[in-house]
């Protein structure tokens, strides 16, 4: 899982391979960092290979404050086992993803 902030105003983050319960602490700290910050925040979703309910909960958290706090963000490349899991999650219905 790596975060970085780039100079056009992005914070950037790849999400882990294994977005599972084990790992949802560690992302919901690096989101919440997000939020304070007034940059698009831009979470990359490629490498995902495992998904949890507990790690779609930090995202529809993250989605659900962002927008009460009019941040920008987006969720980049995210893989099929994301997509699945944003679905089975009935979070698609709320936040589309591309």
């Amino acid at each position: 899982m790596a975060m970085e902030n780039n100079n056009n105003a992005e914070l950037k983050m790849v999400l882990p391979e294994q977005f599972t319960i084990a790992a949802a602490a560690d992302v919901c700290e690096i989101l919440l960092d997000f939020l304070d910050k007034p940059d698009c925040a831009v979470i990359d979703g490629s490498e995902v290979q495992r998904a949890d309910a507990a790690a779609m909960q930090v995202m529809a958290s993250f989605c659900k404050t962002a927008e009460k706090s009019h941040l920008e963000f987006e969720i980049h490349k995210p893989s099929d086992v994301f997509m699945e899991s944003w679905q089975i999650c009935g979070l698609d219905k709320i936040w589309p993803l591309n």
